[in-house]
């Protein structure tokens, strides 16, 4: 992931705009046990706060795309802090 698309990722969180969150999301989305998948935008943005809490939006917001907010893990991405957030190179 370019630092750009990562820019782009904590500039909508900032906006606390949800449908432009929603729509960089790949779907299904699994939560762990018990919370159920979730299938869809419409469904993401209707059960926004059991992923988005108001913590991790401000946490996100504020990170530094550069130091120890963000950090890559190989093929897999980049993640926020001890993996609150998994981005891969497409967000």
């Amino acid at each position: 992931m370019d630092g750009n698309k990562l820019a782009d990722f904590i500039q909508r969180v900032a906006s606390r705009d949800r449908r432009q969150i929603v729509t960089v999301i790949h779907y299904p989305l699994y939560r762990p046990y018990p919370i159920k998948a979730i299938r869809s935008r419409r469904e993401c943005l209707r059960r926004f706060e059991e992923v988005f809490y108001e913590k991790l939006l401000s946490e996100i917001a504020h990170s530094a795309i550069e130091g120890e907010d963000w950090q890559r893990v190989g093929w897999r991405g980049i993640i926020f802090r001890d993996g609150d957030i998994w981005l891969n190179d497409d967000y």
